[in-house]
């Protein structure tokens, strides 16, 4: 087996985990201990950081022109049960945080008397997209959200909603793998992301399979910190808790965020990886020119943060903006790519062994020259 379907392999392994891997569900706890053998595999001594959250559980259906339809809540917006053939419809621009101009429509259809919601995410693929979002409600209007191909249904069709939601106590934790020996603040530290939408194959899939690679690698020769955070989809929750209890910065961060193995299909249906996908960097000058030559294999210009913004969340992208307050030299690579937050969003679309293989690639290369 090649490094690439080793690779493949630990995707199609992540997506398997289960149709949701939403913090706090049964997939969540099944992705942790998967992500924990991982690191043991790699040499690694493992613990979790458990945290508490607000978690919020709903059951949902909807129903255009007699036909059952995908859908999603938007987390946190509205408990209680509706069932009703009246809901507000509207078909609305939808980015990974945020559903532009939703409080307006929102308090429109409030104003009307309307139960719930159903709107359509606008996106250039016409897909289903899930938000991600605080455990706070803007609005407290229930609101489920369909795929932007279904716009035109929801204003000449029957539309009918049943929706259970609550927020109730939920937990999690953060899988914290210690390669070699020395304190904290003399290793270098792999993060990725472990939760999300959907099955998340190319989104969250690929970095996992390449932070694991990576620190197989380097295992004996660099001393690592490998974080797996839950909590993303609720804005970093799982890397911001860890974060509170850090004392001190390490000696550098390599980010492993969304989409980094991810394509997107170019002629004759090929993928190549996303065009959304970008690379950051915070680094001294010697660093600073080998990671340049580290990402040359992906045909991607490292954007380098100024130093007087190294702190600054919006240089960064992802968790990036968490881990960006440690201050500590740093790579980040996080994106997007057509099938991102949307149920499509599988093995076989999302990625193949050779993007994963130049991925790993270029991030242990990063890895290294961070490392010296």
């Amino acid at each position: 087996m090649t490094r690439g379907e080793r690779l493949y392999r630990a995707v199609e392994e992540y997506a398997a985990l289960g149709p949701h891997h939403r913090t706090g569900t049964l997939e969540d706890r099944a992705t942790r201990d998967w992500f924990a053998t991982g690191l043991r595999d790699a040499g690694a001594t493992v613990e979790e950081q458990s945290w508490t959250f607000d978690r919020y559980e709903s059951t949902w259906e909807v129903w255009v022109g007699g036909e059952e339809v995908e859908a999603i809540p938007l987390f946190y917006e509205g408990v209680g049960t509706v069932d009703t053939d009246h809901p507000f419809v509207a078909s609305i621009p939808a980015g990974a945080a945020a559903v532009a101009g939703f409080e307006a429509a929102a308090r429109e259809a409030l104003a009307r008397g309307a139960e719930a919601a159903v709107v359509a995410t606008e996106t250039p693929t016409g897909l289903l997209m899930a938000i991600n979002r605080d455990p706070a409600p803007a609005t407290g209007l229930p609101t489920l959200l369909v795929a932007g191909a279904r716009a035109g249904d929801l204003h000449t069709r029957a539309v009918h909603v049943r929706m259970e939601a609550r927020v109730v106590p939920g937990a999690s934790a953060n899988v914290v793998g210690r390669i070699g020996a020395g304190p904290d603040h003399e290793r270098l530290v792999l993060a990725t992301p472990i939760s999300g939408w959907f099955r998340g194959a190319g989104e969250r899939g690929t970095g996992i399979a390449v932070c694991l690679e990576v620190a197989r690698e380097l295992a004996g020769s660099v001393p690592l910190l490998v974080l797996g955070l839950s909590g993303h989809e609720l804005h970093n929750l799982g890397a911001k808790k860890f974060i509170e209890g850090s004392s001190r910065p390490p000696l550098a961060v390599l980010h492993f965020g969304a989409s980094v193995a991810a394509g997107e299909a170019g002629h004759g249906g090929v993928l190549h990886l996303a065009r959304g996908i970008t690379i950051r960097a915070a680094l001294g000058p010697h660093q600073g020119a080998a990671v340049r030559d580290a990402f040359h294999i992906l045909g991607k210009q490292v954007l380098d943060v100024p130093e007087e913004r190294h702190t600054d969340p919006a240089a960064w992208v992802g968790e990036a903006t968490v881990w960006c307050r440690w201050g500590a030299p740093m790579v980040s690579i996080a994106g997007g790519f057509p099938l991102f937050h949307s149920p499509e969003d599988v093995p076989e679309r999302a990625t193949t062994p050779e993007l994963l293989a130049a991925s790993f690639t270029a991030t242990l290369a990063a890895a290294r020259a961070l490392a010296t």
